[in-house]
């Protein structure tokens, strides 16, 4: 609809402008006429008439020069007055003209926001279909998985047994909380057999609900015992936390790391620290035997011995 109503108000500007285009031509023709025509026109017929001699009143030249010149001056005011009436006319197109282009741009307005409005509405509809993309994707990603694990999955039979033992229990426990549908109808033993599993579930509830309870009267989610284990734990975390250094580290193998070895013997343990100078550049004995030496040829193994026997 806004798209017809511009097409009619540009016809409408265009039929008015070129209606305003011939007012103007008009003006300007009675112009030309009245300067180049009538005006110099009367100059001439004064002169005529003044040199009018008897011979030529008689032929009726007086009367005819007399008459152009009444007709000039009548057509010299009907033309002032058709001036006005044009410019009157032209004000009123021009202002014909200016509702019209004011009504445009209203259009255009309107055009503009419908405009973005379908574009907002595409948007939503491109987001829409992107989220249902994503979540079709999401589905089939997750489908995929699903039938990867179940066609690799442990064959097991686990499931079926615990299905079947609970099944069991269930009947065990509506065997003995109600007696078997005697009705004949199909309505009546459907009603039966929803009141017994009714009763079971109410059974398994009361079941439940004491064993939580025994649990909690043995200390099981006791307000207090949680309490002081958090403290415990706690108060354990702190002293753990204010310990050595070598607590904290990651324990790692001794012989991938050069730290471990001492920087004065170059052994991986040694008796500097106890202060004997003998035992600083002998080689440490394990229970009266020196360690051997690793053999040199790129055979690797563990020894507790020097730096130069290791490397």
């Amino acid at each position: 609809m806004v798209h017809y109503d511009m097409v009619d108000a540009n016809g409408d500007i265009a039929h008015i402008t070129k209606h305003r285009k011939k007012s103007l031509q008009h003006i300007h023709d009675l112009k030309q006429m009245r300067v180049l025509d009538w005006e110099l026109r009367v100059p001439v017929l004064d002169k005529e008439l003044a040199q009018m001699t008897p011979q030529d009143m008689e032929r009726g030249w007086q009367d005819a020069f007399e008459t152009e010149k009444r007709v000039i001056h009548f057509s010299m005011l009907l033309s002032a007055e058709e001036m006005l009436s044009k410019k009157q006319q032209i004000r009123e197109y021009d202002a014909d003209i200016a509702s019209l282009e004011a009504e445009r741009e209203d259009l255009e307005r309107d055009a503009d926001e419908l405009l973005l409005e379908e574009t907002t509405l595409l948007e939503t509809y491109r987001r829409v279909e992107l989220h249902r993309a994503s979540d079709q994707y999401t589905h089939h990603t997750n489908a995929s998985v699903r039938r990867q694990r179940l066609r690799w999955k442990v064959r097991t039979n686990r499931t079926n047994v615990v299905r079947r033992e609970t099944a069991a229990a269930r009947a065990a426990v509506a065997a003995s909380l109600a007696q078997p549908p005697t009705c004949v109808s199909f309505a009546g033993k459907m009603a039966s057999l929803r009141e017994t599993d009714k009763l079971v579930r109410q059974h398994e509830a009361a079941t439940n609900a004491a064993k939580t309870a025994a649990l909690v009267h043995g200390g099981c989610r006791n307000p207090h015992l949680l309490s002081v284990a958090d403290a415990v734990v706690a108060k354990a975390h702190k002293i753990l936390s204010s310990g050595s250094l070598a607590m904290h580290l990651d324990r790692t193998d001794v012989r991938d790391e050069d730290g471990a070895m001492c920087h004065t013997c170059g052994l991986v343990q040694c008796m500097c620290h106890m202060g004997s100078p003998e035992s600083t550049s002998a080689t440490w004995r394990v229970a009266g035997k020196a360690a051997a030496a690793p053999p040199t040829d790129g055979r690797r193994g563990w020894c507790i011995g020097p730096v130069e026997a290791i490397l």
